[in-house]
């Protein structure tokens, strides 16, 4: 009888979700849908491998529960949850040594799938970007969206093939740290330019800090470091300059200060009241996922979300739901602050907090998977992981 690996699995669904994801509007049929139901189902079962993972899944749980109670609109807060659920089980997973330890071989094994799914995702963004197919214009802005479904979506998916190129480099079995990773760094090309060309502000944050951990810590030689940083400054500013970002950067220099959340404090001060004007029992376990797009349709027209996961929970989940989700992330500042090293430490804290705070991190699931990747990289390649150390070195 074949054996699946399920955390094999688990690399190998997330690169057909990134691939998905990059061709969502061309495919005949939602396969994002039908992978997104895989993956939380494998999320479960990574934790009911524990007996102690019991009480979060319970707490979770019944607080979903609830907010299908109280939700006016089964889908979106079926959806929802299934972010939410697979972003705390996640979360809340990667901070086991096992499971750590386990994804890491899983990296290694599967290896052959990670660099093919870069090349295929390379290919993509190279040829949209390129022949100028992937662009659109709303609101008189210009975003580079390619074949998914909004500029956010490909940001995120950008974001992520940064980090598969960050374990491609991981999992060379001789690389060579006196020199600068341009292979590598070339595979990232397409992705930071995708970020850049989407006007989406806040993916500029994580993935700059994969630049610079690429910088940083692939490299060991100062003199390498100090030759090649004029380049890198000239190529990362040209492209920087030539961008749908910093145009829009340039438009709203002028404009009032909403215009640099684009008018996010709006309708946050909108979501914040109707949660204030909530009663007992919704202040406490919400109303569900949608009501959120309830309160900013009767104030802008449109159904948007809040772009601030704390608000979102609040009034989706309540202040029950709204506390396990900040309680997983303390646990997981926590975990960080063990690596001992404070630019290291900013590194995933402003990785997840800046996204969580002005657009949404736990919704835009590529973002969170590469954070979770970035994060086991991070771990892997710190002295003070000597475990995972040891299972690269024995794999390798």
């Amino acid at each position: 009888m074949l054996k699946v690996n399920k955390y094999s699995l688990f690399i190998v669904l997330i690169c057909i979700l990134l691939l998905g994801t990059l061709v969502q509007t061309i495919l005949p049929f939602n396969l994002n849908r039908i992978v997104g139901f895989c993956l939380f189902f494998l999320t479960l079962s990574f934790l009911l491998c524990k007996k102690n993972n019991f009480y979060i899944l319970i707490l979770s749980g019944l607080s979903v529960l609830f907010s299908f109670l109280t939700t006016s609109n089964i889908a979106t807060n079926l959806t929802n949850s299934i972010y939410w659920l697979i972003a705390i089980w996640l979360i809340y997973m990667s901070e086991d040594i096992m499971f750590q330890e386990k994804i890491i071989l899983a990296f290694i094994k599967e290896r052959k799938l990670i660099r093919l799914t870069i090349i295929f995702a390379d290919l993509i963004l190279a040829f949209l970007l390129v022949s100028g197919n992937g662009y659109k214009i709303s609101f008189s802005e210009r975003y580079f969206v390619g074949f998914t479904a909004h500029q956010h979506t490909m940001a995120s998916a950008a974001c992520f093939i940064m980090c598969l190129v960050l374990i491609d480099l991981y999992n060379s079995s001789k690389v060579i740290k006196d020199k600068f990773p341009t292979k590598h760094f070339l595979m990232m090309l397409p992705a930071i330019i995708a970020v850049l060309q989407s006007s989406a502000r806040v993916f500029l944050i994580p993935a700059t800090i994969i630049i610079i951990y690429l910088y940083l810590y692939k490299i060991d030689r100062v003199s390498i470091k100090l030759l090649i940083l004029p380049l890198v400054v000239v190529i990362m500013g040209y492209l920087l300059i030539n961008s749908n970002v910093f145009d829009r950067m340039v438009n709203i220099s002028g404009e009032n200060s909403d215009a640099y959340t684009s008018g996010r404090t709006v309708f946050w001060l909108k979501d914040i009241e109707a949660f204030l004007q909530s009663n007992f029992i919704n202040k406490i376990f919400g109303h569900g996922f949608d009501y959120v797009q309830l309160i900013n349709l009767s104030l802008t027209g449109i159904a948007i979300g809040a772009h601030n996961d704390y608000i979102t929970l609040l009034l989706g989940l309540g202040l029950f739901g709204t506390s396990i989700y900040i309680s997983i992330l303390i646990r997981e500042i926590k975990n960080t602050i063990c690596l001992k090293s404070l630019f290291k430490e900013v590194m995933l804290f402003a990785f997840w907090f800046i996204p969580s705070f002005i657009n949404g991190f736990y919704g835009y699931q590529l973002l969170l998977y590469g954070y979770i990747f970035f994060k086991l990289i991070v771990f892997s390649e710190s002295n003070m992981k000597t475990t995972l150390v040891n299972v690269r070195n024995i794999t390798a």
